[in-house]
């Protein structure tokens, strides 16, 4: 099977490892740039601009999400779509789980995560999107908690979801999956059914968990060294408090209690009885709609929204 071709950092870590010869990264894309194996790419946005966020044991935090693949047809036209879930360890990059499906339904995650947690011990949180596969908690409707929340509540794992339209929280994930479909499309023989394309996935798992060497781990570790040498973090019993990941533009996730989440949501909604009054009740709801609130609760001061 092919692969893309490796960066500087990777091959110069197999001259190192394999081979005792110390190669320095510049020289080595140089020598990429003249052979034409590697494309320019525009300058991007410098990585100290970001702040970046690690889980410090393996199982304190797994990441999920999912991507599509489309199959090929014997003619090597484009065939029928299919989504990729993954299972993704926050401080050791290892993959825990990739599956391949028609269509990822809640159901089939619960699944997943069942067998995940099966095969490598209970998460202390998770973090993704806000998906309704994930969650229906933030949704706006009536429905309550899906099935995996209420597995994860069960399990007394806590359960994290980054801002909507902000993939950057769940960053680790989506470079895991940028890497994994760069490394499909390079294979000569594209999938034409979903179990060939599952038998492509699990070899790209073992070479990805195995034997590729990452650069955002210490030495350059393989996720598979730093997952199964390191003491793994477990669930908290106190339920106490319920989070949510939130974050500041370009940052990674900060977790913010109910508490604070319920506080938000109050002066929404105070928020939207002072827009209301402006509105429809005249300058002498607007004038009263921006005194202070304490005055308001106090009862010095009732404005005309307030009434009735």
């Amino acid at each position: 099977m092919l692969a893309p071709t490796p960066s500087a950092d990777t091959i110069g870590w197999h001259l190192r490892h394999h081979h005792q010869v110390m190669v320095s990264r510049a020289t080595i894309n140089r020598v990429l740039g003249r052979a034409g194996a590697v494309t320019p790419e525009p300058s991007k946005r410098p990585k100290s601009s970001y702040i970046r966020f690690e889980a410090e044991q393996p199982n304190e935090c797994w990441q999920s999400d999912f991507t599509h693949y489309r199959l090929t047809r014997p003619d090597g036209t484009s065939g029928a779509d299919t989504e990729i879930i993954t299972w993704l360890d926050d401080c050791s990059r290892y993959a825990l789980s990739v599956t391949v499906h028609w269509r990822v339904t809640g159901p089939i995650v619960l699944a997943r995560f069942r067998e995940t947690v099966a095969a490598h011990g209970i998460p202390a949180s998770t973090l993704t999107d806000n998906g309704m596969v994930f969650t229906t908690r933030f949704s706006g409707g009536k429905g309550g908690r899906n099935h995996l929340e209420h597995a994860l509540r069960e399990l007394n794992i806590t359960q994290k979801n980054g801002k909507p339209n902000h993939p950057q929280t769940q960053g680790k994930v989506e470079r895991f999956q940028q890497t994994m479909k760069k490394w499909l499309h390079a294979q000569p023989a594209q999938p034409t059914t979903i179990t060939e394309l599952q038998t492509l996935l699990d070899a790209f798992v073992a070479e990805y968990n195995q034997r590729r060497p990452h650069r955002s781990l210490p030495h350059q570790a393989t996720p598979a060294t730093i997952y199964t040498t390191r003491p793994k973090a477990t669930p908290s019993t106190d339920r106490s408090t319920d989070w949510r990941a939130s974050h500041f533009p370009d940052c990674g996730p900060h977790t913010v209690p109910s508490g604070k989440e319920n506080w938000w949501w109050r002066e929404g909604r105070a928020r939207s009885r002072r827009s209301f009054a402006r509105r429809r009740l005249g300058w002498w709801s607007r004038a009263a709609a921006e005194l202070p609130m304490s005055r308001v609760k106090s009862g010095s001061v009732r404005p005309l929204w307030a009434i009735g």
